[in-house]
């Protein structure tokens, strides 16, 4: 059950990605939300969803060293947007 007495809203939880060459850890991914997705060869999305007054969160990291790209509130990137950020990161 993932329910706490007197909090409303999706519950506290964090994404954690680990990108590994064979058996050693490259970089290492933990952030707030309830879901991560890659969303291009080159971002993955964590979302964290909103509840009340609090808008929906969406972060993205660069899959090539796991650091942080941006953060949007209310709204995903668009396609166009996507393919933007994919394109600089893989320069």
């Amino acid at each position: 059950m993932d329910r706490e007495d007197g909090v409303e809203g999706p519950p506290n939880t964090t994404v954690t990605v680990e990108a590994m060459s064979g058996k050693n850890m490259r970089w290492t991914i933990h952030e707030p939300g309830e879901r991560g997705d890659a969303v291009t060869d080159n971002l993955y999305m964590v979302s964290k969803f909103g509840c009340c007054d609090t808008p929906p969160i969406y972060t993205y990291f660069s899959l090539a060293d796991g650091r942080k790209i941006r953060t949007n509130k209310y709204a995903k990137l668009t396609n166009d947007e996507l393919e933007a950020l994919d394109l600089s990161i893989a320069k």
